[in-house]
């Protein structure tokens, strides 16, 4: 997926480009936690910002899941 995000013919699509950044986002955030429950509250709320921003991406794109 990194070699999506190096390929310069991307950067014409910037609502792909913008939603691969969301999802590496969601995953490096994701993968920085050992578990997901029991969390603090604004690591919740952090990450719900981030799925909110990967559900939006994908529904401007048309895209479904």
């Amino acid at each position: 997926m990194l070699t999506l995000l190096e390929n310069p013919q991307l950067f014409e699509h910037d609502r792909f480009t913008d939603l691969l950044h969301a999802v590496f986002h969601l995953a490096e955030e994701l993968n920085a936690r050992e578990r997901l429950v029991e969390l603090p509250t604004t690591d919740y709320n952090h990450l719900s910002g981030d799925l909110t921003r990967v559900y939006s991406q994908l529904s401007l794109n048309g895209w479904s899941i």
